[in-house]
């Protein structure tokens, strides 16, 4: 699934379009003062000195004096590394009626799109494309989740002291399983937008490095949903649904039969009797970002 976001141009641009209906020009456009523009003359006072108000883009209008002078300040989001664990129940038609334990650790690098005083492009969820500064729109970069579908505890909630947490025991003789994990985090409003995994697993034991089955099991795939950004403690967590009836769809697409993908998804978790998959939680902290106290 590729990243909804995208960098639309300096921020200054979009705003200026919007105001005044024209561009800006660089910086180095602006009309400056240099020493030799200055009258040497001791007897001249600086107040004599006049400078004209830089032209705001080429329509010829001065900066008011009253015009605010936005500050763009850096993300409360933070670039880096973030590790937790991935849990929930999982039904799979090669144990009917028998409910698994889903423990996996879930492993994704925030990517920030671009500085603070760019413009970028995110589909938000229920309000369509937005435009917001880059430093506030963070890509999931190499999104991967590995664990095991079987029978034991599931794993316990993310860690806020910098050590990696971890999932549980999903116990012996169970289905291991691999995913991607990708969506935006939409740091202005603290949630990631189109979030979705696309997992497989395994009858029997994995191979390449856990990338791939000797024989695949099944697959599923799903949204994630009411995941949101803890700037305090540098914590990203939310809810995940995966259907096998939606494996290999890349969450830009509509159901195998047409229709959004909610009617293939048990919204309650009830999967069974013939509806396979699963539902559960997540969280991943950052492990190496400096977390600033809010």
């Amino acid at each position: 699934m590729t990243s909804r976001a995208r960098p639309v141009g300096p921020l200054g641009v979009a705003l200026a379009l919007v105001v005044i209906g024209c561009a800006c020009l660089p910086a180095d456009h602006l009309q400056t003062v240099t020493d030799a523009d200055v009258e040497t003359d001791a007897d001249v006072d600086a107040a004599d000195v006049q400078v004209e108000p830089p032209c705001l883009g080429f329509c010829g209008l001065p900066v008011p004096p009253s015009m605010p002078i936005p500050v763009l300040e850096d993300s409360a989001c933070k670039v880096g590394f973030y590790q937790g664990p991935f849990v929930g129940t999982y039904d799979t038609p090669l144990a009917p009626g028998v409910p698994l334990v889903v423990a996996g650790n879930v492993q994704v690098a925030l990517d920030e799109e671009g500085a603070a005083d760019q413009a970028c492009a995110i589909d938000v969820a229920g309000e369509g494309i937005e435009t917001e500064s880059c430093s506030d729109v963070f890509t999931l970069a190499g999104g991967s989740i590995t664990g095991v579908l079987g029978t034991g505890a599931p794993g316990g909630e993310p860690k806020t002291d910098g050590e990696a947490a971890t999932g549980g025991d999903a116990g012996v003789g169970g289905y291991p399983y691999f995913c991607t994990l990708t969506g935006t985090l939409d740091c202005a409003k603290k949630e990631l937008q189109n979030g979705w995994i696309q997992c497989t697993y395994c009858d029997g034991p994995l191979a390449d490095g856990g990338g791939a089955c000797d024989v695949i099991g099944g697959r599923f795939a799903g949204p994630v949903t009411n995941a949101t950004y803890d700037t305090s403690t540098g914590i990203l967590q939310g809810a995940w649904n995966g259907a096998e009836a939606l494996a290999g769809n890349d969450g830009g697409s509509p159901g195998p039969e047409g229709g959004p993908v909610s009617l293939y998804l048990a919204l309650d978790g009830g999967y069974g009797d013939g509806q396979y998959g699963g539902r559960g939680s997540f969280g991943a902290v950052c492990l190496d970002c400096e977390i600033q106290d809010q």
